[in-house]
């Protein structure tokens, strides 16, 4: 990644937004674009450029490129972790796994640009991989590193809003223990993982005014965006330029497929009493973010920000948490 991007990493008008949010943070000002500040993206991200830039000497495009460089590897890494503990280290699987990933045409654009997408995966798969961890391992220690994890990628992208409720639903249907337990796991979790975005959307609201820079208004979801939404999916997998009709019925046998290979899996690890396994848990917890991820989704564009784009940097997350789930469970299925 550091080769393909020797003329620069991509800039974009978010990359813009980014940058100078950044650079205003070096200069001691705080985070501040264009004289106001920076509330329509959340500050882990250009609070990343700053610190690599300190190994750059300012330079912030050198910053955002070894940035990308080390996102797409530390990406890369997970999933083959992620799919190797779930797979027991299958050799078949990590390599299927690394073609899916290293050759879906949206991954090597997006991780070339100047954007939070590639981090927000990063600390979204680590913290994943802590939280099944917990499940598997009831030790603090797990408990307090997914918390921490999953709170930086909340604040790195405001989608990730969506671990929060993810993690409250996990924390009673993965959670061993009692239901007293299983609250005072949640109430932990929940307040450490919050507590990032809490204390921006605070401060946003006492200089701004805003939260999020965005309005309650009611524009739902119209044909447009589920029609873009099964041309994202497809061409994650197969960037062929077919006629709509044909990647909608793709996507919906592949989806069909998907759903009852998983749902057979993971009843045939509950009868064998595997359900708190580190490979039963892993999946269904990415099956549950994945669900949580399109609802909110929905609702965000219905209610919140109509002129959201449902295109390959919105859906990166749902595909990779596919890509891992699909892999292992074609393993298990084989």
């Amino acid at each position: 990644m550091f080769a393909i991007t020797a003329l620069g990493a991509g800039v974009s008008s978010d990359s813009i937004t980014y940058l100078e949010a950044a650079q205003s943070f070096l200069n001691g000002d705080g985070f501040w674009v264009n004289g106001a500040p920076l509330v329509h993206f959340p500050p882990i991200f250009p609070l990343m450029l700053s610190w690599v830039s300190y190994l750059t000497q300012g330079d912030l495009l050198l910053s955002a490129r070894i940035l990308s460089a080390v996102s797409f590897g530390a990406n890369l890494a997970l999933i083959l972790v992620a799919i190797g503990k779930c797979t027991k280290n299958n050799v078949a699987a990590i390599i299927c796994g690394t073609l899916l990933f290293v050759f879906s045409a949206p991954i090597i654009p997006i991780h070339s640009m100047t954007w939070s997408e590639a981090p927000f995966l990063s600390l979204t798969l680590a913290g994943f991989l802590f939280l099944a961890r917990f499940f598997v391992r009831p030790q603090l220690r797990y408990l307090v590193a997914a918390a921490l994890i999953l709170g930086l990628a909340a604040a790195t992208r405001y989608v990730g809003l969506v671990l929060l409720p993810t993690i409250a639903i996990a924390m009673f249907t993965h959670n061993r223990g009692s239901l007293k337990k299983k609250w005072k796991d949640a109430l932990v979790i929940l307040l450490l993982a919050g507590l990032p975005l809490g204390i921006w959307l605070i401060r946003n609201l006492m200089i701004a005014e805003s939260a999020t820079n965005r309005s309650f208004f009611i524009h739902l979801v119209d044909l447009n965006h589920v029609k873009n939404l099964i041309r994202v999916m497809h061409d994650f997998i197969v960037p062929l330029p077919l006629p709509l009709l044909a990647k909608a019925v793709i996507v919906s046998l592949l989806s069909l497929l998907f759903i009852r290979a998983f749902l057979f899996v993971q009843k045939k690890s509950f009868i064998k009493k595997e359900a708190l396994s580190f490979e039963s848990i892993l999946p269904s917890l990415l099956v549950l973010y994945s669900t949580c991820y399109i609802l909110l989704l929905l609702v965000s564009i219905s209610f919140f920000d109509a002129d959201t784009l449902v295109n390959f940097r919105l859906l990166l997350p749902v595909y990779i948490a596919i890509l891992i789930v699909a892999t292992t469970t074609a393993k298990k299925l084989s």
